[in-house]
């Protein structure tokens, strides 16, 4: 995954949560993660799964190599001359929502949120761009009927894909894990986007 990370030679990384369902691996997590900061920005929030262990030990250990948490919080960047920011949430489980953007200046203005259920927050507060994941894709597909369960309050309404609503658009990941070693019709994906703005 790393690998394919590096070569698509990105103007910045973002995780969206979800980094590990034993806590015997943060460690060596972390470690997977920690040669992308030396490429790029890398930003970060924190998933459900990562709220039943020790979070905060989680957050400080992705932030001791080199991650920036977002969580309830914003950053602003300048990529390819243009001002980014970049907010954060883990709603509902952990934390507050990250400032409404206002008059932030900035190009792009991009929310990282664990939950695609996050999208009216985000369309009401102006963010240009949610990106998410949680939804692991449905893990299972089926053939004519598609996913056929997602933990999301919209059912499987944003289970994977790109969405546009109105001035938001969002983009949910099939992520490269899964809530149980199953999926079928789902494949794994790391997402590069191409953003103009």
């Amino acid at each position: 995954m790393i690998r394919k990370a590096t070569a698509l030679e990105a103007d910045a990384y973002v995780f969206t949560g979800d980094l590990i369902d034993n806590d015997e691996f943060l460690s060596l997590a972390v470690e997977i993660l920690r040669p992308l900061t030396s490429l790029a920005p890398c930003y970060f929030v924190l998933g459900n799964h990562d709220w039943r262990y020790d979070h905060e030990q989680i957050r400080t250990e992705l932030q001791n190599s080199g991650w920036t948490n977002v969580a309830g919080d914003r950053k602003i960047v300048t990529l390819r001359n243009r001002r980014v920011l970049f907010a954060g949430s883990e709603l509902p489980w952990m934390g507050d929502a990250p400032p409404a953007i206002g008059e932030s200046g900035c190009d792009l203005n991009v929310l990282l949120s664990h939950s695609p259920d996050q999208h009216p927050f985000a369309r009401k507060s102006g963010y240009d761009l949610m990106l998410s994941g949680h939804t692991h894709g449905g893990q299972v597909v089926l053939p004519l009927i598609g996913p056929v369960y997602s933990p999301s309050v919209f059912g499987v309404s944003f289970v994977s894909g790109l969405f546009r609503m109105g001035p938001l658009t969002v983009h949910v990941t099939r992520g490269i894990g899964a809530k149980d070693p199953l999926r079928w019709n789902c494949c794994p994906e790391l997402t590069c986007l191409e953003v103009y703005c």
